[in-house]
């Protein structure tokens, strides 16, 4: 049985600051659930996804680490690992995956990813993401910026 102390409700609007209080209540609480609502929007949950080094789909808006995080770098040059340890302005916020997202939103939502890939590099980051779409039980459409990842992935 969980308690109140042991559990969290996230409520997404869609965006990083969503994505931060999630990788907040991941740290803290031993079962996490989530709600969207709408505002007009037609998805609930919008995540901003990036490659790690090692071919890790992860759920973070900027290229580089320095505004959010006290490490430096480009989030490209970083492992997985890695940036799980990395903490958020300072607390004990981790940047997740986009697994570890969706697992926790479990179809019950339609979420949005976004896929933040750099001109030139389109490819292994939308690999992993159509992976984890094709093994998400839920809706999940895709945004991009760059045409060339959204080519790849038609």
């Amino acid at each position: 049985m969980t308690t109140s102390s042991d559990s969290a409700l996230v409520l997404f609007s869609g965006g990083q600051d969503s994505t931060v209080a999630l990788a907040w209540a991941l740290e803290r609480f031993a079962r996490v659930e989530t709600v969207g609502f709408d505002y007009g929007q037609r998805h609930v949950i919008e995540l901003d996804v990036r490659l790690s080094a090692d071919g890790e789909a992860m759920v973070f808006h900027d290229d580089t680490l320095e505004r959010l995080t006290a490490e430096a770098g480009l989030m490209e040059e970083h492992t997985a690992e890695a940036l799980r340890a990395t903490r958020i302005l300072g607390s004990d916020q981790y940047i997740p995956t986009l697994e570890e997202a969706l697992a926790l939103i479990a179809g019950h939502v339609l979420v949005l990813i976004e896929l933040k890939t750099p001109v030139g590099q389109e490819g292994l980051l939308e690999r992993r993401v159509a992976e984890l779409r094709s093994e998400y039980g839920g809706h999940a459409g895709l945004l991009s910026f760059n045409p060339e990842a959204l080519a790849w992935m038609a």
